[in-house]
C-alpha cells in the first residue's frame, strides 16, 4: 500500500465528512495560525518599506535648526532677546564646518506666530502657509511632486513668481483642470504653478495646504530682507548626525555671539537619530510578529494533533479491521501521517490566500495615507519556506505521535471497542 494514492485521499475524505464539525474547529485553528502569521509579517514588512521609502525622501543624516531667545544674558544681549538667523550665517556655517554638505534656508508665513499669506483664485480666497525657499531643499527633504516640477536655481536667481502647491490646495482650487498655464495670487501677486506635491511625515509642518515659492522672491515679496527661520542641513555621508547637531549649535552660538552654555538658544530635530529609532523599532517589530506567527502555527498545527487523537480513538474498530486483514503497521502509520498532513497543507492554503487579501486590502487602504507611512507589505520567500517547513515537521511529528497510539492496541483488543 503506497502512502500517497488515490484510496488513502478517499479515506481521509471520508474521515473529515465524518466529523464535519471538529474538522472545521480544527481547520479554523491552522487558517487563523497561518493567516495571523502571513499578515503580521507582511504588515511588519509594509511598515518597514514604508518608512524607509519616506526616509529615502531625506538625507538619513539631515537635521534642521532654529532660533529661540537668550536665555542666559551674554555679550551685551539680555535674557529673552530674540535670535535672527540669516542668509550669511549659511556661508559662516559651512566654511567652519566642512563636513556639512548642504544647508537649505527656509522662512514661512503662518507658523511661529507669523500670519499666514491671503491666497487667491478667480472667486474663492483662504489664508494659507507660504514658504522660500532654495532649490537644495529638494535634496534634504525630498517631497514626492505629483504633478509638474519643483523650484530650480533659475527661478531662484531670477526672482520668478512661481509656486509649488499642496495636493489640497490644488484639489480645492482645480477639481477638474490641468496644471498647465495655472495660476494663483498670493498677497495680491500673480504667481503661476509650476508642481504640486504631496505632503508626507517628513513634510508634516507643510502639510497638503502649503504653497513654495523661490526664498528670493519670498524676500521681495514680504519684505524679509535676509531673514530665516531655520535651516534644513544634509551632513556629508557617514558623517554622525548626532555629533554635529551638538557643533552646529556651539558655531551657531559663537557666529551670534552668545553664552556657551545657553543650551535653549537653538532648538533641533535630528533625523539621522530618529532613523535610527525607526530601524530599531522595525527590528523589534520583525522579531515579535515573527515569535507570535510561529507560535499562532505551532498552536493550529497541535490542534491538528488533538483532533487525529479523538478521531483515531473513534476508529479504533476500523484500525482492528484493517489490522486484521493483514494491514501492516505502517501502512496505518503513513495513512495517520498523510492526514496529518493533509489537513495541515489545505488548512494553510486557505489561510494563506485569506492573509494575500489582507495585505492587498491594507495596502490599497493605507496608499494614500500620509500620517501612517504603508507601502507594499510583501512577504519574502524566506518566511514562506519556513513557514512551510515548520507546517510540514510539526503535523508531521504530531502524526507519527498519533500513529504510535493507534498501533499499540492489539488488532483484538481494537475490534472489541466500541
Amino acid at each position: 500500500m503506497q502512502p500517497f494514492n488515490l484510496d488513502n485521499f478517499k479515506e481521509i475524505l471520508h474521515s473529515i465528512k465524518q466529523n464535519k464539525l471538529r474538522t472545521s474547529i480544527t481547520v479554523f485553528g491552522v487558517v487563523w495560525g497561518v493567516f495571523l502569521y502571513i499578515s503580521l509579517i507582511g504588515i511588519s514588512k509594509g511598515m518597514e518599506n514604508g518608512f524607509k521609502y519616506v526616509f529615502n525622501e531625506s538625507s538619513h543624516n539631515s537635521l534642521f535648526i532654529w532660533a529661540n531667545k537668550v536665555s542666559i544674558p551674554y555679550g551685551g544681549l539680555q535674557r529673552g532677546s530674540s535670535i535672527q538667523l540669516n542668509l550669511n550665517d549659511v556661508e559662516e556655517l559651512k566654511k567652519l564646518i566642512p563636513e556639512i554638505e548642504i544647508i537649505s534656508p527656509r522662512i514661512a508665513r503662518g507658523i511661529a506666530g507669523i500670519p499666514p499669506a491671503k491666497v487667491k483664485y478667480k472667486n474663492q480666497q483662504n489664508y494659507y502657509k507660504v514658504f522660500g525657499d532654495f532649490p537644495e531643499l529638494d535634496i534634504v527633504t525630498k517631497r514626492e511632486i505629483i504633478n509638474g516640477r519643483f523650484i530650480n536655481q533659475n527661478d531662484l536667481i531670477n526672482n520668478k513668481k512661481v509656486c509649488i502647491i499642496g495636493e489640497d490646495i490644488y484639489n480645492k482650487f482645480y477639481k477638474n483642470g490641468e496644471l498647465k498655464e495655472q495660476h494663483i495670487e498670493i498677497s495680491n501677486t500673480i504667481f503661476k504653478i509650476i508642481g504640486v506635491y504631496k505632503s508626507t511625515i517628513l513634510t508634516e509642518v507643510e502639510e497638503g495646504n502649503s504653497i513654495i515659492i523661490p526664498y528670493s522672491t519670498f524676500s521681495n515679496l514680504f519684505n524679509t530682507s535676509n531673514k530665516v527661520l531655520w535651516f534644513s542641513i544634509a551632513l556629508k555621508e557617514f558623517e554622525d548626525p548626532t555629533k554635529f547637531e551638538i557643533i552646529i549649535k556651539n558655531t551657531l552660538k559663537k557666529i551670534k555671539n552668545l553664552s556657551p552654555n545657553d543650551n535653549l538658544a537653538f532648538s533641533s530635530i535630528n533625523f539621522g537619530e530618529e532613523y535610527i529609532k525607526f530601524n530599531n523599532f522595525l527590528s523589534g517589530l520583525k522579531l515579535l510578529t515573527t515569535l507570535i506567527g510561529f507560535l499562532t502555527i505551532l498552536s493550529g498545527v497541535i490542534s491538528v494533533g488533538n483532533i487525529l487523537i479523538i478521531s483515531i480513538k473513534e476508529r479504533s474498530k476500523e484500525i482492528g479491521i484493517k489490522r486484521a486483514l493483514g494491514a501492516k503497521p505502517a501502512q496505518i502509520k503513513n495513512q495517520i501521517i498523510l492526514e496529518s498532513i493533509f489537513l495541515t497543507l489545505s488548512s494553510s492554503l486557505i489561510g494563506f490566500i485569506f492573509s494575500i487579501i489582507f495585505l492587498a486590502f491594507l495596502n490599497v487602504f493605507f496608499s494614500n495615507n500620509t500620517l501612517l507611512p504603508f507601502y507594499n507589505p510583501t512577504i519574502s520567500i524566506f518566511s514562506i519556506i519556513f513557514a512551510l517547513f515548520i507546517l510540514l515537521f510539526f503535523s508531521t511529528i504530531i502524526g507519527l505521535i498519533t500513529a504510535q497510539k493507534a498501533i499499540k492496541n492489539k488488532p483484538v483488543d481494537s475490534l472489541r471497542t466500541e
